[in-house]
């Protein structure tokens, strides 16, 4: 019992620590032929104090992707269709430092231990 009790306050500390800290984020606009995939991330800018980084990503005659910071209040780290700039896009957003370089979805560290947590509280 004592260690099922560990295992959730350790799985909610997970949880709240991608949330705690102000994180790095890379930023280029959409007219940045540079900012496609593959993003090459040396040398590009990153911006302090976000909550969250977010890339939109699309097409409209051409591939479209927009890598930026997002310093609102937190969402959910995933992904979502939408309508930008009259385009249907996909829109992602990630709690980790530089995470709006990487090429597909977005796992935080909650999302990869909380399976495990949850298995270990039931064998244990």
């Amino acid at each position: 019992m004592a260690t099922s009790f560990l295992l959730t306050v350790a799985l909610v500390i997970c949880l709240c620590a991608g949330y705690s800290a102000a994180i790095k984020c890379y930023a280029c606009p959409m007219d940045d032929t540079t900012c496609r995939d593959p993003f090459d991330t040396r040398n590009r800018t990153l911006v302090d104090n976000c909550t969250q980084c977010m890339k939109t990503k699309g097409e409209q005659y051409d591939k479209i992707v927009e890598r930026s910071c997002v310093t609102d209040v937190l969402v959910d780290s995933n992904c979502k269709k939408d309508k930008k700039w009259d385009v249907d896009v996909t829109i992602c957003r990630c709690s980790s430092d530089k995470c709006n370089g990487a090429l597909s979805s977005y796992f935080t560290m909650a999302t990869i231990l909380s399976p495990l947590l949850m298995f270990a509280t039931h064998v244990l």
